[in-house]
């Protein structure tokens, strides 16, 4: 039983420290889900709780929302990296998160068009602070399992 539990554990990570597409695909949908669920939690406190309360706008609501988002982020890179044993390959991990980030853009993109019913650019004055906030955000959660391998992690 234990030789079949150290051959899952050890399936991401080979003597040549190459991992296999589907693995990869894997290992970036896990982190997409994780983060991305962390996120949605986030955005449940942010649209019940705190913009009702504080009487914030939305635009900064999510601003003040984003270090949290990037803390989640960092959190979900390094339990994936200690829980499945990602390679310390610069290429693997860009890939992994690179992969991720799409994921992230892409259901992004959908869920601003249909929560506003169209591509709102003019109804919100800090439509493009947020904008670029989030894009940086989204760059670092690409780059997260990269950068923690360059600090050392």
């Amino acid at each position: 039983m234990s030789a079949q539990k150290n051959h899952k554990k050890s399936q991401y990570t080979s003597r040549s420290k190459v991992i296999p597409l589907a693995s990869t695909l894997h290992l970036s949908s896990i982190y997409f889900t994780l983060v991305f669920l962390s996120g949605f939690l986030l955005g449940a406190i942010r649209q019940g709780f705190i913009i009702p309360t504080f009487h914030l706008a939305r635009s900064r609501a999510e601003l003040i929302e984003m270090p949290f988002m990037v803390l989640c982020t960092l959190h979900w890179a390094r339990w994936l990296i200690h829980r499945y044993e990602v390679p310390r390959v610069a290429k693997t991990r860009i890939t992994v998160g690179g992969l991720a980030m799409g994921m992230m853009v892409v259901i992004e993109l959908i869920g601003e068009y249909f929560d506003n019913g169209r591509w709102d650019t003019e109804g919100d004055k800090g439509y493009w602070i947020r904008k670029g906030a989030f894009s940086v955000a989204v760059v670092l959660f690409g780059a997260m399992l990269w950068v923690l391998m360059a600090v050392g992690r």
